[in-house]
């Protein structure tokens, strides 16, 4: 009989260290430790186990959190001046930078014909907090995933992060980075290396344990109305490295929509 054993709960686990931390408004804690409104949510989970939560901060900010675990410890990564409504999230191992993807509303009194992007994505220094680069300004969710070494591949000389983009494309960033002051990471690169890794994706799913990618491509042959449907894996090695496989192909006449 398969026996379930709770790990993690946001409720136990996060939701008092931030009571106790004065992270929360005031009216959230009624004096006796229960949480009474903390609205806290879970956004991703990485390859080590990290847990990465928002919440509702002191002045109705947005904040971003991390919990160990291992450690069974919680970890303010950054907070915005304002609320924002974070869509994906990640950290990269050593929790010194942070990516995260924003959707970007509408406020009562703008320009009814103001263009503006729908979604941000950020990189953020975080160890200090210090320096944040716009990655896209777009119309289409961009979904953010670091890279984590494998079983016990040593740690990446360099961050490696993921763009999986709503407009049918991926992306690898590579973040090489500095430390000053002893302490002090700052992002090194001027310019971030990019790779386009695969386009025209129809369906992309992210193995978090195995930190492979799994996605499918649909070639379409206007002459003989059918479309090709194809499914690679890709692999990254210990330095960051992707390896492309084909799994399997055929052709379809049905689209799958990322």
């Amino acid at each position: 009989m398969l026996k379930l054993t709770v790990t993690y709960d946001i409720h136990t686990d996060v939701v008092p260290w931030i009571l106790k931390s004065g992270l929360t408004p005031a009216e959230c804690d009624d004096g006796s430790g229960r949480a009474v409104d903390v609205k806290a949510q879970t956004v991703n989970i990485e390859s080590d186990g990290t847990i990465i939560y928002t919440w509702k901060g002191c002045r109705g900010n947005t904040c971003i959190g991390a919990y160990d675990p291992h450690t069974r410890k919680n970890k303010l990564l950054y907070s915005f001046d304002e609320e924002a409504q974070v869509v994906s999230c990640s950290v990269n191992m050593k929790w010194t930078l942070l990516a995260v993807s924003i959707l970007q509303s509408r406020r009562n009194g703008d320009m009814p014909f103001r263009t503006a992007p729908r979604c941000l994505t950020l990189l953020i220094e975080i160890h200090p907090i210090h320096d944040i680069r716009v990655l896209k300004a777009v119309d289409c969710i961009v979904s953010v995933q670091f890279l984590y070494p494998v079983g016990k591949a040593t740690l990446f000389p360099e961050s490696h992060l993921l763009l999986i983009s709503e407009d049918r494309y991926i992306d690898q960033i590579h973040i090489s980075v500095v430390i000053q002051e002893g302490y002090r990471v700052l992002i090194k690169n001027t310019r971030l290396p990019t790779d386009r890794i695969i386009e025209d994706v129809t369906w992309a799913q992210w193995d978090m344990k195995e930190q492979r990618l799994y996605c499918a491509v649909t070639k379409v042959n206007c002459f003989l109305s059918v479309s090709k449907c194809i499914f690679y894996r890709f692999l990254f090695t210990s330095v960051g490295v992707c390896m492309k496989e084909m799994l399997c192909g055929g052709h379809h006449s049905v689209t799958v929509l990322l």
